[in-house]
């Protein structure tokens, strides 16, 4: 079965990142009935909830039916304004409603006893079999330190009787855990948003555009490297710099569609939140945590240019070419600019969050690998699913080995995209050194 995931970790995934802006539930007993918005209410047991998952306002159903893209100011990826605005002060309840609403097949996972938690998602049917599969073999990638909250996914492929589609969003699916809060369901959710974003924009590039663009920008490097070894000259080097730009641009649409789109929905839900447009989103305090995580797991893809720019520096300078070597150091700052974005949007985050905590502005050093925020909830995506993570502890060491982000963000990416990317660069860096 293969299963299309656009990379998406985000609060549904583990219970710690986007968790940390847990539910805040007014403590009530169980009981059936109807809520506000004449929804039929399923009995349930509610006493272990801080605010009872009917609290809070009615989505904007008539949200659904428009559409309005814009540029969201982390990394400018598109989203529909319409469908996160809908749900801003929503309740449980009606966020539910509303995601069902855009057709999107929305399913709880039962995940260990219901004691003594919040049974947010009550009224959600339980995933079938193909699908708890689906969300076993993303779980299993979690240790100690986290646990899935939440997935987003394109359920089809090979398998599943439908095919997916480049510029069309095909059985949009997402799954929660049957306690997770509702900062995790909007957290998925706007994993669907921003891949209805990526697909409606003809100026991005499709996977298939990717893959075809990968292989004809890292075989013409390849040429003009080995013409310029075998006669140095001004224009093979010129030309081996813009084919590397072009793989570097490459490289940002990969990580725009996974990690960095972690970083972004949390930003914006952060931001929302401190503003107070956010509601019902928990009686905790959000954290970075998952920012940081996915942060570190979009250093790795990048990490992979490391010994690309010395050779290529070096030949400019002792051949004295000036512009060449001022080409040479600006792909090195569109190399470091997913880094830099992504370490000035935590920081952000963290101010936002300390100035509505009352704790002052607190802009912190940037965070070696290893060492997290504490806990809130996130997700992650799927042409690659998305899902999400929590940390519950303020110093969480994490292993940012190649299995681990393995196991949290490509293990649902059938297709192996970022992972092929990756060979290449280091096929072409083996070609550079040799």
């Amino acid at each position: 079965m293969q299963i299309l995931v656009e990379t998406y970790v985000n609060r549904s995934l583990v219970v710690g990142l986007a968790a940390t802006v847990a539910l805040s539930f007014t403590a009530c007993g169980g009981g059936g009935g109807g809520d506000s918005q004449g929804n039929v209410i399923p009995k349930a047991d509610f006493s272990a909830c801080d605010q009872n998952p009917t609290v809070g306002s009615s989505a904007i159903i008539g949200n659904a039916s428009k559409t309005d893209f814009v540029a969201s100011n982390f990394f400018g990826k598109p989203y529909d304004r319409f469908d996160l605005e809908a749900v801003l002060d929503a309740s449980v309840v009606a966020t539910t409603e509303y995601v069902k609403s855009l057709g999107i097949n929305l399913m709880k996972v039962t995940v260990g006893s219901p004691a003594g938690k919040c049974p947010n998602y009550f009224s959600l049917p339980n995933a079938n079999e193909p699908l708890e599969k689906v969300w076993n073999e993303a779980s299993s990638g979690t240790n100690g330190n986290a646990s899935l909250q939440g997935l987003f996914l394109e359920f089809c492929g090979a398998g599943t009787g439908v095919g997916c589609r480049e510029r069309q969003m095909v059985n949009p699916t997402i799954l929660v855990n049957h306690v997770s809060d509702r900062w995790t369901l909007v957290h998925e959710m706007m994993h669907y948003n921003f891949n209805q974003g990526r697909k409606a924009a003809q100026d991005i590039p499709t996977n298939a555009m990717l893959d075809k663009m990968t292989k004809y920008h890292s075989a013409q490097f390849k040429k003009f490297l080995n013409d310029f070894e075998a006669l140095p000259n001004r224009g093979d080097l010129a030309n081996a710099v813009k084919e590397l730009e072009q793989l570097v641009k490459i490289s940002h649409h990969l990580m725009f569609r996974k990690a960095l789109e972690e970083i972004a929905i949390e930003g914006m839900l952060i931001d929302l939140w401190a503003k107070d447009e956010f509601k019902n989103s928990g009686a905790r305090t959000p954290s970075t945590w998952y920012m940081e995580f996915s942060r570190g797991q979009a250093m790795q893809q990048a990490g992979e240019f490391d010994g690309f720019i010395s050779p290529l520096q070096t030949a400019a300078e002792q051949n004295f070419w000036p512009e060449i070597v001022a080409d040479v150091k600006a792909v090195k700052e569109l190399i470091d600019m997913p880094k830099n974005e992504s370490l000035r949007m935590i920081k952000e985050a963290k101010t936002k969050i300390a100035i509505k905590t009352g704790r002052g502005s607190q802009e912190s050093p940037e965070s070696p690998p290893g060492e997290m925020e504490p806990g809130t909830g996130e997700t992650a995506p799927v042409e690659i699913p998305s899902v999400s993570a929590r940390a519950p502890h303020s110093s969480v060491e994490m292993d940012f080995s190649v299995e681990h982000a393995h196991n949290h963000l490509d293990q649902l990416d059938r297709e192996q995209r970022e992972k092929k990317f990756i060979e290449v660069l280091r096929e072409l860096k083996r070609e550079l050194q040799n």
